[in-house]
């Protein structure tokens, strides 16, 4: 083979593996981060960023102030044990950890201690702590503050990168079913009234507040309210987080010009029961369109990130 031939493959050869090496620290720079730093064992020994590779990682920053986050890391070391996660704490100070741990639950945890070096990589904020965890891929699958707990935060997310386990709407309403024969949703087929309108909009939140999605489908709900008043008609649903004597307030804050009821006990205890087992991110934010004879034609819940698509097709009703 002529040499120039060689030498041109040779270093397109070259680049290729430069690309791709480059994509693949892209996609794995957070154990790329972490290779940077000091990992240890419960000996003190280092260990190979190779150790972490292809594994599920539960990576935690401790606070040294705050007792919550050693009762989630607890939780963590007690719960899954028998599972392939590898489990990093990020402290400033892994000598009281060991106060807080005991000899088994030390040997099963990673610590690093370059605290303010990855405080700096991940942005985290002085007073609190966090959770990341990652897939096989070394990519985020979910993050969290340790203020949610173990139960609300990490445990879910968890279940749902390991077990597989997310939650589905269907679970809650189901699509192209009849709101008539959803006993959870009697209050809404109670305000269909075919005469006065031909379609119902019907948004389920268990907190609204200025500045996130919820205030913004407020904020949709209101303009929609009042453009098609003649054919549609917006309800809103409030979890129990919510006291009736506050709808009043909140309907004043927000200049909410639609419906605002507070969920009655039946859905008020499912909608909780899903909380608890799915995180209340979840659970927040679903609208769905039914007709006037009740039947259910779309659902939109965070899973499907289709809000702004939902809002859209409302206004060619």
């Amino acid at each position: 083979m002529n040499k120039k031939i060689l030498y041109i493959i040779l270093i397109l050869t070259s680049i290729i593996i430069l690309l791709l090496s480059w994509q693949y620290v892209r996609k794995d720079n957070i154990l790329s981060t972490l290779s940077t730093v000091n990992i240890l064992d419960y000996k003190n020994n280092v260990v190979s960023i190779n150790n972490i590779r292809n594994n599920y990682l539960y990576l935690q920053y401790v606070d040294i102030l705050r007792v919550d986050d050693y009762e989630i890391l607890k939780n963590v070391l007690s719960n899954w044990i028998d599972t392939d996660l590898n489990i990093i704490v990020i402290t400033s100070h892994k000598e009281i950890i060991s106060n807080y741990l005991n000899e088994n639950e030390m040997k099963r945890i990673w610590v690093c201690t370059d605290y303010d070096k990855l405080k700096k990589k991940f942005k985290k904020l002085e007073l609190y702590s966090d959770f990341y965890v990652l897939n096989k891929k070394g990519e985020i699958n979910r993050s969290g503050n340790n203020s949610l707990g173990y139960e609300r935060g990490v445990k879910i997310y968890l279940y749902q990168l390991l077990l597989n386990k997310k939650f589905l709407i269907s679970e809650f309403i189901d699509n192209n079913i009849n709101i008539k024969y959803n006993d959870l949703f009697i209050q809404v087929s109670e305000r269909i009234i075919p005469e006065e309108s031909d379609y119902y909009v019907i948004g389920l939140f268990n907190s609204i507040c200025n500045g996130c999605l919820s205030g913004s489908i407020v904020n949709e709900f209101n303009k929609l309210s009042q453009a098609k008043s003649a054919n549609i008609k917006v309800i809103g649903i409030l979890n129990n987080n919510f006291e009736s004597n506050e709808i009043p307030g909140l309907i004043t804050q927000l200049d909410i010009n639609f419906t605002l009821i507070k969920a009655n006990e039946r859905l008020c205890k499912r909608w909780n029961e899903l909380i608890a087992e799915y995180n209340d991110i979840e659970l927040n934010n679903i609208l769905f369109l039914i007709d006037k004879n009740g039947n259910v034609i779309k659902i939109v819940d965070k899973n499907c990130g289709c809000y702004n698509p939902f809002i859209e097709y409302l206004y060619t009703l």
